[in-house]
């Protein structure tokens, strides 16, 4: 369905954020992103022929993480911006990696900025994602391993579970009902 919207530039349908973090260390930030792609099956996506596969990749090749030194820049907002796009116009959706990352360092201290395609996050995600973010940073500070909540439904056991669903008596039998209120 995704290549029948037929955008100018599917590879760049993503979304983001930007949120302030407690580390200054890159090699910790890797371990963070590291853990998060591991524990979320699909940040380790691609959209080939029409069809998100979960490659098996280390989870450190299914991110690219960049690491800018701002605090010394007046135009530092601009620069970031300038950064954020070109990360999201980078993403290569039948190749991978469909997560970007930057750590801004600014004179008010650090900035991680996550950029995913649309295909494999949504608004329910990132609260997921953030939380998760927060955890592992909390956690690697410690010196602890990071270990996140277990998974409640992967992604791909719920789209299983809805084609499954789709075929069902249940909702044939509602059909009819549907297709006239619609």
């Amino acid at each position: 369905e995704f290549a029948s919207w037929n955008l100018p530039k599917p590879h760049h349908f993503n979304q983001d954020m930007l949120m302030e973090i407690d580390l200054e260390d890159e090699k910790q930030l890797r371990e963070v992103l590291d853990a998060l792609i591991a524990h979320h099956d699909m940040l380790r996506s691609i959209y080939r022929e029409g069809q998100l596969e979960i490659v098996k990749v280390s989870a450190s090749k299914a991110y690219e993480l960049k690491v800018y030194d701002f605090s010394e820049e007046p135009e530092a907002a601009e620069l970031m911006e300038a950064a954020c796009t070109e990360l999201h116009s980078s993403i290569n959706l039948e190749e991978g990696p469909l997560v970007k990352a930057a750590m801004f360092r600014t004179g008010e201290g650090n900035l991680l900025f996550v950029g995913i395609h649309h295909l494999v996050v949504d608004g329910v995600s990132w609260r997921i994602l953030q939380e998760d973010i927060g955890t592992a940073i909390q956690q690697v500070k410690k010196g602890t391993k990071i270990r996140f909540p277990a998974k409640t439904a992967s992604y791909k056991a719920w789209a299983e579970a809805l084609a499954e669903y789709k075929d069902s008596h249940l909702l044939q039998k509602e059909r009819a009902y549907w297709e006239q209120v619609a």
